[in-house]
């Protein structure tokens, strides 16, 4: 058995049977009990390196065990549930790939790179620009992306409105865009020059104007 008092390894027999009931980290030998051995000097900056995180620690950091040992693991590195949240993995409902929960906002089900478009699929192929969130589109359509937060179904319309909404196809539930697409050498509306978000139509998906709130109101361009 190990004083905690003496800092010496000892028989069991030189423990009352009060102190081999005590923790580890609280046990005391007969002769430092009854104060017969001058306890040496604690040094309290004494600190070791953590073998799994290779992290400068102090003795409390470790278990009585852990200290002793060569290779020492922290009480945070041994902790089995640390270890599992540090694996846990989340499935990200908008790309479907399975990714680690660092990568996820809190309560979020969809992960980081998803919120900000970055997985996004492009409008047509070799097209060059980026998906932007609508609230920072400066124009007035363009490609947009959709989302129901509903069903969660997803779509791309060639004829998406900023300021206009498009119904889901699922639960008829109407919803603004998340995202507007935006071409490399788009220029900002105040400018003399034409916008280069026009619609291509040799790309461009069959409308269903019955979906659109803004064929409804007529100012979508057909």
């Amino acid at each position: 058995m190990y004083c905690n008092s003496c800092n010496e390894e000892k028989t069991r027999t030189s423990f009352s049977k009060s102190q081999q009931r005590k923790n580890s980290g609280d046990r005391r030998c007969k002769s430092c009990v009854s104060g017969n051995t001058v306890t040496p000097t604690r040094t309290n900056n004494a600190t070791k390196q953590c073998s799994e995180c290779n992290n400068s620690k102090p003795k409390s950091s470790f278990s009585v065990t852990q200290w002793k040992k060569p290779n020492s693991k922290c009480k945070k590195c041994i902790n089995p549930s640390a270890q599992k949240r540090k694996k846990r993995k989340k499935k990200c409902q908008e790309c479907k790939k399975l990714l680690p929960t660092s990568q996820f906002k809190r309560n979020s089900r969809d992960c980081n790179e998803c919120i900000l478009g970055n997985n996004l699929p492009l409008p047509y192929e070799d097209c060059l620009g980026s998906w932007i969130p609508r609230e920072d589109f400066f124009g007035r359509k363009s490609f947009a992306f959709y989302k129901c937060n509903s069903c969660r179904k997803r779509w791309m319309s060639s004829r998406g409105f900023k300021d206009h909404r498009q119904a889901c196809k699922n639960c008829e539930r109407y919803v603004y865009p998340d995202f507007m697409w935006e071409n490399e050498n788009y220029y900002h509306p105040d400018s003399s020059e034409e916008s280069s978000n026009s619609f291509l139509e040799d790309n461009e998906i069959p409308h269903m104007s019955q979906y659109c709130e803004a064929c409804r109101l007529g100012v979508c361009d057909e």
